[in-house]
């Protein structure tokens, strides 16, 4: 490019800023969980890297491999060739590129490319508050990428608050958690099923997501939920104290864990759990002392009455 710019700065500045933007597109796209973006570019990557780099491997070899024979460094006139042009390493990396590309099914990036602008477009309309025409995006970015998480999930979450049609808000979800699942999807999917009392249909979601997520305390979490509202009360608390190795979750897998205690009336001090768990959490204070008025014990705890008349859930 020494003829269109100097190398030094004007060369410097404008592939740092290439490398800038690249940056920045791939990490919009993994913080909107863009995921058929991502998908054109991996493989954008994947095949750019396969096609240059075979032909540059052919490039150093026709040009230089007498003189790495002899140990010679030829990195220092490696782009001054006597045998193959170092242009044609470049359109020959174009060509070896492109070859990959069709014959991968070449289909795919493209829609998956189109799949990403409407998803990116829906969620456009979306922070806008224009439900309406974000779901229509979504819906055109489902038909390029059917089982792209991004536009099943967000459609599910579009169904969730119109609260009307949980069979489709389910359907969604399902898909969303067909290819690239995520803890989210799983959840949610969860959700559907508890709000109609379908414990089971929730476990064995939950049970599937665990397999997906074997470390996720969300999911531990919301399994001990499950097996406590099917009474199952040892594997409740199992996942319970599991999902507290997550500072995320703990303080509400805490408040559970003593919470189902309490409604079982296991035979366990309140005051020995709460001084076990020792927390300063409103959720377990509440969950322990509604334990120890079960059991007509003391329990030694500081509560902060504040001066505020208004009470929520747990400090009333």
């Amino acid at each position: 490019y020494e003829k269109i710019m100097e190398a030094d700065p004007f060369g410097v500045y404008f592939f740092l800023s290439l490398g800038a933007i690249c940056f920045a597109t791939i990490g919009f796209f993994i913080g909107t969980a863009n995921d058929s973006a991502l998908v054109t570019i991996n493989d954008a990557i994947i095949y750019g890297h396969i096609g240059f780099g075979i032909i540059f491997l052919t490039y150093v070899a026709s040009n230089f491999l007498g003189m790495l024979a002899e140990n010679i460094s030829v990195y220092k006139i490696l782009y001054k060739p006597n045998s193959m042009p170092y242009f044609t390493f470049r359109f020959g990396g174009i060509i070896a590129t492109l070859a990959f590309v069709f014959y991968n099914t070449w289909q795919v990036p493209v829609q998956s490319a189109f799949s990403g602008y409407y998803n990116a477009v829906g969620d456009l309309y979306q922070t806008k508050g224009d439900n309406r025409f974000a779901e229509a995006f979504y819906q055109q970015a489902g038909t390029y990428g059917f089982l792209n998480h991004h536009a099943n999930y967000a459609i599910a979450n579009l169904e969730a608050k119109r609260n009307y049609n949980t069979v489709k808000e389910r359907n969604f979800y399902n898909r969303a958690t067909e290819r690239r699942p995520t803890e989210f999807a799983y959840i949610n999917l969860s959700q559907t099923y508890l709000r109609n009392a379908q414990w089971l249909e929730a476990r064995l979601v939950l049970n599937k997501a665990l397999k997906d997520f074997p470390e996720s305390g969300i999911i531990k979490n919301s399994l001990g939920i499950v097996f406590a509202k099917l009474n199952v009360v040892d594997s409740a608390l199992y996942y319970f104290q599991a999902a507290t190795d997550q500072r995320l979750i703990k303080e509400a897998a805490e408040a559970n864990f003593i919470g189902v205690a309490a409604k079982n009336n296991l035979a366990v001090n309140a005051d020995s759990l709460f001084t076990l768990i020792a927390s300063d959490n409103i959720g377990i204070k509440s969950n322990a002392l509604a334990f120890a008025n079960i059991q007509g014990t003391k329990i030694n705890m500081t509560v902060d009455l504040k001066s505020d008349t208004v009470l929520n859930l747990f400090s009333a």
